[in-house]
């Protein structure tokens, strides 16, 4: 054939044929990417799970379908895209954050590290907490080294992007909970005033003894319901065997699968008001209205989370979390009040006060301990030293952290918190 051939009055040349041969392979999988992604929903897990078996980076954005809106805490109404309803700003953070969690779960599913801290094989606790920097203080620092203490694989979420509000730790927790398996747990923390104090073989043992679905920790303080109709505190909520009665979000452990709806349901009823919105408000008004469709209960006896927020509320119990607090000889923070050891101290509210104090108590807080990731397991009553650490075993500098947002990245915890370490090393005189 010539360069160019008239067909019909056209002029076609080979070159124009062949753009248009790529143009509709190209539009067919465009067709066949979106109707995929348009009938793909929050229980699309098994997909993603084989794609990554085989090596395959998930493409996905906010795994939502047509999902219910509620405009008042008892009433149903119509349903909303949640996507469509989005601010655009936290769209784009989402994707961000899915893109770095897909190719985190990828690379983790196909190159086991020798250097990782190992987890049970039974056990299927996965720890999460939130943040964007490391603050303006160790605090960040000082949390992520208590996690390391007591083999906690850490993954921050969130990490490198901006803030908007605190609405986004429930995308953040949502969009990692959408890759997990059902029955996989998700133990999520706030990240700047925790200190882990237990392992997470112990914290799972202690919620599956729950029967429940999803656990948060319980507080002194009804916040901010107090603030917007005590009547809710008074009444409202459950009564509790102890003086920790309200529902506090900065700690909480639950399967995937209902996470997932719950927090699904969650962001539905902010719509689009991410920036203002309140997330402890928001889960205690499910657990109080809507409780029926998801199991949740508080950690009254605070076998796990201890909250350290005092409340001296007329309306509420008048309650002293620091006072319920005792030192033990293996240095060991135990709730007198409720006699539990707790795992996981948070330090929200005027707890922050107390932060430093009770963290620098810890047992491992000394100078023999410095270099060495250890623990000292609560039912054996026997304490590793320098040297005999055999189950995971390495330097505290160079665990590593999975920081999970803007990209995704893996750090070693002296590279992540090398001002602090160097300042507790000073401390040590080591």
């Amino acid at each position: 054939m010539k360069k160019g051939a008239k067909v019909k009055g056209f002029r076609i040349s080979l070159r124009s044929i062949a753009a248009l041969i790529v143009l509709i392979t190209a539009s067919g999988w465009l067709i066949v990417s979106l109707h995929h992604h348009r009938v793909a929903n929050i229980d699309s897990t098994s997909n993603v799970e084989m794609r990554m078996a085989n090596n395959v980076l998930p493409i996905k954005i906010l795994n939502f379908t047509t999902l219910p809106m509620n405009s008042s805490k008892k009433n149903h109404l119509s349903t909303v895209t949640h996507h469509d309803a989005m601010d655009p700003s936290i769209a784009r953070i989402s994707r961000e954050l899915n893109n770095s969690i897909a190719l985190f779960l990828t690379r983790q599913h196909s190159n086991k590290r020798s250097t990782r801290q190992k987890r049970s094989s039974s056990s299927s606790l996965r720890t999460v907490t939130y943040a964007s920097h490391h603050g303006n203080d160790d605090r960040f620092c000082r949390a992520i080294e208590s996690a390391i203490r007591y083999h906690h694989s850490v993954v921050v979420l969130g990490w490198g992007q901006p803030w908007k509000g605190l609405a986004q730790k429930l995308v953040a927790a949502l969009d990692f909970a959408s890759y997990l398996p059902p029955t996989d747990l998700m133990l999520f923390t706030d990240a700047f005033d925790v200190a882990f104090t237990n392992t997470p073989s112990y914290i799972e043992e202690s919620f599956l003894a729950h029967h429940y679905d999803i656990l948060f920790s319980a507080e002194c303080g009804c916040w901010p319901h107090l603030a917007i109709d005590p009547t809710i505190c008074q009444h409202d909520y459950p009564q509790s065997p102890t003086a920790y009665r309200f529902l506090n979000s900065g700690t909480w452990i639950g399967y995937a699968d209902k996470m997932k709806y719950l927090l699904r349901d969650v962001l539905v009823e902010i719509d689009n008001n991410f920036t203002k919105a309140n997330d402890q408000k928001l889960l205690a008004d499910f657990f109080l209205y809507r409780n029926d469709r998801y199991n949740i209960s508080l950690d009254y006896h605070t076998r796990i989370f201890q909250s350290m927020h005092r409340s001296n509320s007329s309306s509420n119990f008048n309650c002293y979390p620091f006072g319920d607090m005792m030192l033990t000889k293996e240095k060991e923070w135990m709730n007198t009040r409720t006699n539990t050891i707790p795992a996981i101290l948070h330090f929200n509210g005027g707890g922050k006060q107390y932060h430093l104090r009770m963290l620098e108590r810890l047992w491992y807080k000394g100078p023999e301990y410095y270099h060495i990731r250890t623990y000292r397991h609560v039912t054996k009553g026997a304490r590793k030293m320098p040297g005999a650490d055999s189950d995971g075993g390495g330097k505290i500098e160079d665990q590593l952290i999975d920081l999970l947002g803007t990209t995704f990245k893996t750090m070693k915890f002296g590279d992540l918190c090398s001002d602090y370490l160097m300042k507790e090393k000073k401390i040590f005189s080591l």
